[in-house]
């Protein structure tokens, strides 16, 4: 994907570290991704919720629960 090589975790998988990255490619739908015109009031809760409860299910669908 292009972009991916932008993020923080880039140092961590170029010496073999085990991760895992999640990206919402925000820089490509935010225009103001980083910049001092990115507020609170410009962001989009819904759909950061909506990618919070995908994860959540995706998780607990890879993961047993401990019992």
């Amino acid at each position: 994907m292009p972009g991916a090589d932008l993020s923080d975790n880039w140092p961590h998988r170029e010496e073999s570290y085990p991760g895992l990255m999640i990206t919402g490619t925000a820089f490509l739908r935010n225009p103001r991704y980083h910049l001092p015109t990115e507020r609170v009031d410009t962001l989009d809760y819904e759909r950061m919720a909506a990618v919070v409860r995908a994860l959540e299910h995706t998780i607990r669908g890879v993961w047993p629960t401990a019992e």
